[in-house]
C-alpha cells in the first residue's frame, strides 16, 4: 500500500469517526430523523465526493451537496405527513448533517487537525443547547449592546487603523495597541459570559474564580464592600485571594498568546505563586464555606470607556518602558513595573511582552517586570480591601496572600538568571 492510499484511508476513516461523534450526540439527545449512522454516511459521502471532485471536478460536491439537501427535504415532508409531533421544530439536526458532508468534503484534501477543530467546536454547540439558551435569556439589554460595542471594536474598529509605528521612540502603532486592548477585553468578556451563564447564586468559591476571570480588582471591590453588609470576612478573603489567583493564570495566558518564549521563563514564578495561593485558600474555604454566600454583580467588560482606558494606559507604559530602557537603564524599568501594578496589570504585562517578543528586551529581565507588577497590583488590592472591609479582611486576606507574595520576592531578587 503506497504512502498515498494510507492517508486517503486515514482519512476517510477519520471521516467516519467524526460523523459517528456528532450522530452520537444527536441519538442521544432526543427523537431525531437522523442519528449515528446517518452522520457517519453523510461524512463519509462528502468525504467520497472530495476525492472524486479532485479528479473530476468540483461538480461532484454540487451534486453530492444537492443530493444531501433533497433527503433532507424529502425526509421532513415525511415526518409532516406522518404527523410526527413529538419532534420539536428545529433545523439544527439538518444543518449538522449539511455541515457534516462539508467537513468530510473538506477532509478529502483539507488539514485534519481543522477538521477535528470545526467538529469538536460543533458537537459543543449541539450538546450545550439548554446552557446557550439559558444564557442569552439571563444577557440583558446592556450586556448585548456591550457585546456588539465588542464587536464593533474588533472588526471594525481595528482592520482600518493604521499598522506601522509613530511618535517619539517610535513605539505607538495604532493598530498593535488595539490588537492588545481587543485580546484584553475578549478574555474579560469571555470571564464576563461564564458569570452570567453560572448566574450570581453560584456562591463565593465560584465568584472568585470568575470574577478573577473579569477583574480581579473588580472582584476585591466588590468583596470588601459587601463584608459591610453582612457577608463573612473569611468569605470574602478567599474570594478575592482566588480572584488573585486567577490572575496569575491569566498573565500567563496572555503572554503565551503574544511570546511563548517569555512564558515558559514566567512559568516557574507564576506557578510556584499560584500555587502558594491556593492550598490556603483551600483549606480556609474548607472551614467557612457554610457561610457561603452569592456572588456580587460583575459589570460587563466590553464598554468602550474602559477599552479606551486600556488603550492609552498600554501606550504610555509602552513609552516610559522605552524611554526607561534608553536613557535610565534596566534597573529603572522595575520602578515602572512597580508604579504601573498599581493601576494596571494588563497593560504592563502587554507591553513588557512586547518588547519580549521583539527581542529587545532579555526573557530573564521581562518575567521579573511582570512578577513585580503582580506584586505590586496585589499590595494595592489588600490596601483596597482594608480600606473598604476593615482591618479582618485586611489580616484575613494577608493570611492568604502572604505565602505568594513572600515566593515570588525571593524568586524576583535570588531566581538564577
Amino acid at each position: 500500500m503506497s504512502i498515498e492510499s494510507g492517508d486517503t484511508f486515514l482519512r476517510i476513516g477519520l471521516s467516519v469517526a467524526l460523523g459517528l461523534l456528532i450522530g452520537l450526540q444527536r441519538e442521544a439527545t432526543g427523537p431525531e430523523f437522523a442519528g449515528l449512522r446517518s452522520f457517519a454516511l453523510t461524512a463519509l459521502l462528502g468525504t467520497l465526493c472530495g476525492l472524486l471532485a479532485e479528479r473530476f471536478g468540483g461538480w461532484v460536491l454540487v451534486a453530492g451537496l444537492a443530493a444531501i439537501t433533497t433527503l433532507l427535504v424529502l425526509g421532513n415532508v415525511m415526518q409532516w405527513r406522518g404527523r410526527v409531533d413529538d419532534l420539536e421544530p428545529s433545523v439544527t439536526t439538518e444543518l449538522a448533517l449539511l455541515l457534516m458532508f462539508g467537513l468530510g468534503a473538506y477532509l478529502a484534501f483539507g488539514a485534519w487537525e481543522v477538521a477535528v477543530v470545526v467538529a469538536g467546536l460543533s458537537v459543543v454547540l449541539l450538546h450545550f443547547k439548554v446552557e446557550l439558551h439559558a444564557l442569552a435569556r439571563r444577557l440583558g439589554g446592556e450586556d448585548l449592546r456591550a457585546i456588539m460595542q465588542f464587536v464593533l471594536i474588533t472588526f471594525i474598529v481595528l482592520p482600518v487603523l493604521p499598522n506601522r509605528s509613530f511618535g517619539p521612540l517610535e513605539v505607538f502603532n495604532p493598530f498593535e495597541i488595539w490588537l492588545m486592548v481587543t485580546l484584553i477585553v475578549g478574555i474579560s468578556l469571555g470571564g464576563y459570559l461564564l458569570y452570567k451563564a453560572f448566574g450570581g447564586g453560584a456562591g463565593v468559591l465560584l465568584g472568585g474564580l470568575l470574577g478573577g476571570a473579569v477583574s480581579s480588582t473588580a472582584t476585591t471591590l466588590a468583596y470588601a464592600r459587601r463584608v459591610r453588609d453582612g457577608l463573612a470576612a473569611p468569605l470574602a478573603a478567599v474570594a478575592i485571594a482566588l480572584a488573585s489567583a486567577v490572575m496569575l493564570v491569566r498573565v500567563v495566558l496572555i503572554v503565551a498568546l503574544l511570546a511563548p518564549a517569555l512564558a515558559l521563563a514566567l512559568l516557574p514564578a507564576t506557578g510556584a505563586m499560584l500555587a502558594a495561593t491556593l492550598v490556603p485558600v483551600a483549606w480556609h474555604w474548607r472551614r467557612s464555606r457554610r457561610q457561603d454566600n452569592a456572588m456580587p454583580a460583575q459589570k460587563n467588560p466590553a464598554e468602550l470607556g474602559p477599552a479606551m482606558l486600556i488603550a492609552a494606559l498600554y501606550a504610555l507604559i509602552l513609552f516610559v518602558l522605552a524611554a526607561a530602557r534608553r536613557y535610565l537603564g534596566h534597573d529603572a524599568l522595575y520602578l515602572v513595573s512597580v508604579v504601573a501594578g498599581l493601576t494596571d496589570v494588563d497593560a504592563i504585562v502587554l507591553s513588557v511582552t512586547r518588547f519580549a517578543a521583539e527581542g529587545s528586551l532579555p526573557e530573564v529581565l521581562g518575567w521579573r517586570l511582570i512578577v513585580t507588577a503582580v506584586l505590586s497590583n496585589a499590595i494595592f488590592k489588600l490596601t483596597l480591601a482594608a480600606s473598604l472591609g476593615g482591618r479582618e479582611v485586611l489580616l484575613r486576606t494577608l493570611v492568604l496572600l502572604a505565602p505568594s507574595l513572600v515566593i515570588g520576592t525571593g524568586m524576583v531578587v535570588a531566581w538564577p538568571d
